[in-house]
């Protein structure tokens, strides 16, 4: 951002306009166009003008005006006036084009030269090394601070001192002011700093650093039964109920724990989409990873091979299932923790933030004997709370309703729910073929995955059933796409 642009921030210019008489030098045209000036020539008629284009109207000559014939026109005037009137103009723009050489001929103040080496140690202890006081730090909300990659460092007066990784970005700092209450000057910091300052300074994060700083750095060597009563220490066990609590506050569907080469990584996934959360050290992950498997009743020895699980663990302040996935990667065990809120089974679907137009419509549906509504999006976008606050409208004395799912998720009263178990031989496609003899009048399909699972369904809610289910897809009409088969017939779906 240049001097003059700076000012006219200050200020809260939004257009910068120079009028002026004659022409301009060429250097002066070149100062403007960088700048983005607005120039206006006085006696051209009026037109639209465009940031940084340069005003050509079609001017009157001074010769073809005459001075004696203005004077001989206008009753009362006199020729001497319009000659000081005329002086006086010039002597206005000249001062205008004076002012504009003087900012074109002003050499920029020289500045002293700082070595990188230098000045990223001095960033990294202020953002890093001292803690940003509390006060400043509510200025800005953590999950705004996370979008933006921006951490507050200080207020003087009504400036708010912001460290960005892209200072440039004009929408992020409507916010910041926005939320901040306060006007916002950037400083450009690099992203990982501004990652790290976050992690270490806001109060939540800054505790799960504290209990990870008393495990033991050489854990990675360890031992089974060393991993065992490392989880057993209050530090693994507070970090880990931290990392939930702080992913059930943020109402996010998912926890990634991944171990890199150098660092654990951790993200949340909010509102169907990934953000990273926190950066740990790599020598806490196998007492992480033993310490989840212990709550998971998983095998801790077996290391080469995929397992699930699952616990239940209260956190902020409410009871959250927790479905446990670890997978084998080059570089460890990588685990997914999959949050399941209890208290989302008994919402309402006026509760979901559908438009009002939108919820009308969808209740009309609910009303219809028999169908199909399918719910479809990618993961975490809430195609399972949708169907279960739907389910949980209906009428459930009256009529019944059975559910097949992998997992049971959420468990109701009045509801037959049904738990696939494919070594049994227990499948979507087996068990709804089942499901249509005991006589249903709605049913609810977690998922169809499978061809034979969706002509089921379909078949089903073309006789007397009203299905429920869900599809990982941008939409319903993707049913009769390749991904599950020629087989499906694009009739029914219409």
């Amino acid at each position: 951002m240049s001097l003059f642009e700076k000012k006219a921030y200050d200020a809260e210019i939004q257009q910068k306009v120079l009028f002026i008489s004659g022409e301009l030098t060429a250097e002066a045209a070149e100062f403007a166009q960088q700048e983005k000036i607005n120039v206006i020539r006085l006696g051209s008629p009026s037109k639209e003008i465009s940031i940084g284009e340069e005003v050509v109207g079609e001017e009157l000559p001074a010769e073809e005006v005459p001075v004696e014939e203005v004077t001989a026109k206008e009753e009362g005037v006199k020729q001497e006036e319009v000659a000081v009137e005329e002086e006086t103009r010039q002597q206005g723009m000249s001062a205008i084009e004076s002012a504009l050489s003087e900012i074109l001929t002003k050499a920029p103040e020289p500045k002293a030269e700082v070595k990188p080496e230098e000045a990223k140690p001095k960033a990294k202890a202020r953002l890093l090394k001292k803690a940003i006081a509390p006060e400043v730090l509510k200025l800005v909300p953590e999950s705004t601070a996370r979008r933006f990659m921006a951490v507050p460092l200080s207020v003087k007066g009504n400036t708010l001192e912001m460290a960005m990784a892209n200072p440039a970005d004009i929408f992020a700092l409507q916010i910041l002011e926005h939320q901040s209450k306060m006007r916002v000057k950037p400083v450009v910091v690099e992203e990982q700093e501004i990652r790290e300052a976050i992690d270490f300074n806001y109060r939540s994060f800054g505790q799960i650093q504290e209990q990870l700083a008393g495990i033991p750095e050489d854990m990675a060597g360890g031992d089974e039964m060393d991993l065992i009563a490392a989880t057993a220490d209050a530090p693994v066990a507070n970090a880990l109920h931290l990392i939930i609590d702080e992913a059930a506050k943020a109402r996010a569907s998912d926890i990634h724990i991944e171990p890199e080469e150098d660092r654990l990584r951790v993200r949340y996934r909010i509102d169907g989409v990934l953000q990273d959360t926190l950066s740990l050290p790599i020598t806490i992950h196998p007492a992480l990873t033993s310490r989840i498997k212990i709550m998971s009743d998983m095998n801790i020895a077996d290391h080469i091979r995929p397992q699930d699980g699952q616990f239940t663990i209260e956190a902020s302040g409410r009871p959250i299932d927790v479905r446990v996935a670890t997978c084998p990667t080059v570089h460890g065990e990588g685990t997914v923790l999959r949050l399941l809120d209890k208290t989302l089974a008994a919402r309402e679907l006026s509760g979901l933030g559908l438009r009002p137009e939108t919820l009308e419509k969808y209740q009309e549906m609910l009303r219809v004997p028999f169908g199909m509504i399918v719910a479809s999006g990618p993961t975490g976008s809430g195609k399972t709370t949708t169907l279960y606050a739907s389910i949980n409208q209906l009428d459930k004395v009256s009529r019944k309703i059975i559910t097949i799912e992998d997992p049971v998720e959420y468990r109701f009263s009045n509801i037959n729910q049904i738990q696939i178990n494919p070594k049994a031989g227990l499948t979507f496609a087996s068990g709804l073929r089942s499901i249509l003899r005991l006589d249903p009048d709605i049913i609810l399909v977690g998922e169809m995955r499978v061809v034979d699972t969706a002509n089921t369904a379909l078949h089903a809610a073309l006789t007397a059933c009203l299905v429920f289910s869900s599809l990982q897809v941008i939409s319903p009409v993707s049913l009769t796409n390749p991904q599950l088969g020629p087989s499906i017939e694009p009739f029914p779906v219409a």
